[in-house]
């Protein structure tokens, strides 16, 4: 049977079926590659068909001057492809890099001397700081003792002597003592003060080593119980004014001394006058009473003293208690007790040593 022939009017158009196909390929084409049709014709696969080429790469490679087609069809570079593109990228880098590393380097050399100028300030304001503290250390310790300026009390602190032997005679044991007091304060005594000690200033059984409650025993001999013991003030006791009174280097060596002392009596008041354990105030109410016996450290007693809670009018006997540290060091050498102990002896023990008043014993 014969096709049915359209009309000559009508609008039908019937093709080959090879020529619909060729019609359709051509379409195809013209839609992806026209730009590329143009530069240099279509790229057809070994299938006869239209090899489809990303726009995106298409257009670098043009946009790099290279020919599209000759890429895609051999699989090879086109001209002006390849190492040229990558010489001239690594062109442009060394471009920008020179471009920029003067303004780098400028900003490194700001950097480094902002960096200079804010250390040396740092530095400066180091050296106010410390000079600052020095002068506040400086005006604790002259408050600290009493008013005297730093420049009255000595720079170096020097050691004491050293100790004499125990059993030393009573001449050596002045001379050891009064070398000590001078050499600490240097010429900032007065003639009295530079006044030498004698071994007439010094109390019997004194370095020796005996336990100190015998020893007190035998110094008083028989008005040991009269000055050592009893509570109530009668006619040549005061108020706060030990017969005896006790320095030593610590609370704990004050203690220690303290103990030994029950070998007197029970009736033996003794005032415990450091800083450990004890407020001031509690002190000031015990020294309103008739005291025997008094054991303190430098420190504390000569707030005491000067607060006039303590009085030395009727010491007879200051004993010096030289126990050693573990460095070694006893009252009159350790820094923390040093200056006090001296500043106490010089102020209220050196008038009253002097005129005999009082005898020096030295503990061990």
């Amino acid at each position: 049977m014969k096709p049915k022939m359209a009309g000559k009017g009508s609008n039908t158009r019937r093709d080959a079926p090879g020529k619909r196909l060729e019609r359709k390929k051509r379409k195809l084409a013209d839609s992806f590659h026209g730009p590329l049709a143009q530069e240099g014709g279509e790229a057809e696969d070994d299938f006869g068909a239209v090899a489809v080429l990303d726009l995106a790469e298409e257009a670098a490679l043009v946009a790099d001057g290279g020919s599209a087609q000759g890429e895609f069809l051999t699989g090879q570079p086109g001209e002006g492809q390849g190492a040229e593109p990558q010489k001239r990228k690594k062109r442009k880098i060394e471009q920008v890099n020179e471009s920029t590393a003067p303004q780098a380097k400028s900003q490194d050399g700001q950097v480094n001397a902002a960096s200079k100028k804010s250390k040396k300030k740092r530095k400066e304001s180091d050296g106010r700081d410390v000079a600052s503290d020095e002068k506040v250390v400086e005006k604790h310790a002259a408050s600290k003792k009493g008013g005297k300026e730093m420049s009255e009390l000595p720079k170096e602190n020097p050691r004491a002597l050293p100790l004499p032997e125990a059993g030393a005679d009573h001449t050596e044991q002045a001379d050891w003592f009064g070398g000590c007091f001078r050499a600490h304060f240097g010429g900032a005594l007065s003639s009295l003060e530079q006044a030498d000690i004698t071994d007439q200033h010094i109390a019997s059984g004194s370095h020796s080593g005996a336990p100190l409650a015998p020893q007190l025993k035998v110094l008083f001999g028989s008005r040991w119980q009269e000055r050592l013991l009893g509570s109530t003030l009668e006619e040549g006791h005061e108020a706060g004014s030990p017969t005896v009174l006790i320095v030593a280097a610590s609370a704990k060596r004050c203690v220690e001394i303290i103990k030994t002392l029950t070998e007197l009596n029970a009736g033996c008041r003794v005032a415990k006058l450091f800083a450990k354990h004890f407020k001031i105030e509690e002190q000031i109410e015990v020294l309103k009473k008739r005291v025997n016996v008094a054991a303190g450290t430098p420190n504390r007693l000569l707030k005491l003293t000067e607060l006039s809670a303590l009085s030395l009018s009727s010491l007879e006997v200051l004993v010096l208690d030289l126990h050693k540290d573990a460095k070694g060091l006893t009252v009159v050498d350790i820094p923390e007790t040093r200056n006090d102990f001296w500043n106490f002896y010089q102020r209220h023990g050196s008038n009253r040593i002097s005129k005999g008043e009082c005898k020096l014993f030295f503990n061990l």
